[in-house]
């Protein structure tokens, strides 16, 4: 019997909804809000189950002055039905409950499954941009995350290995990025 791969899976698109409304104020302003809902079944799996159904975004750009300087600020909400399927450090097997080093490591049980249901994410995205400066010089700013929320995403492949919790995903971080244009 051979393995089967995340390539290998053959996908059925249960539900897709993308609503998007884009308004562009006087000024140089803009205010986006986006909507999108997925549900998907593997069709030897059933449902596919780490994927975030729904996904909300908010964002908006206030010009300071037209296009030479702008401030940015997006917030997603990430959340519905995302699950994690783990291995439960709550019955443990012999070992100690170092993580040191492999033979330290937490023994669990093969049968000791739990499904974990992953909470709604806020991410807020802000920065600062300017365009034109000296004639071809772009600079922005960007803080990805700027709220620190710790969180998590599913196994992709929904299995139950090893690993006794979701995968993490970085905290905050911040980008400063110039271009030259001619």
């Amino acid at each position: 019997m051979r393995g089967q791969s995340v390539l290998d899976r053959r996908l059925s698109l249960d539900a897709v909804a993308r609503i998007e409304v884009l308004a562009s104020l006087r000024g140089g302003h803009e205010l986006a809000a986006s909507y999108a809902f997925l549900r998907t079944d593997d069709l030897a799996l059933t449902r596919i189950r780490d994927v975030r159904e729904h996904v909300a975004t908010l964002t908006g750009h206030h010009a300071i002055l037209g296009e030479r300087l702008g401030v940015h600020a997006g917030l997603k909400l990430r959340g519905g039905a995302s699950e994690d399927l783990n291995r439960s450090d709550s019955l443990l097997l012999l070992g100690a409950q170092s993580t040191e080093s492999v033979s330290d490591a937490i023994r669990v049980a093969p049968t000791a499954l739990e499904v974990i249901e992953l909470p709604l994410v806020p991410l807020l995205r802000t920065g600062l941009n300017s365009r034109g400066l000296f004639g071809h010089l772009d600079v922005s700013f960007w803080v990805e995350n700027a709220l620190d929320v710790s969180y998590s995403d599913g196994d992709i492949d929904f299995e139950a290995r090893i690993a006794t919790r979701p995968i993490p995903r970085p905290r905050w971080s911040a980008t400063l990025d110039a271009r030259v244009r001619f």
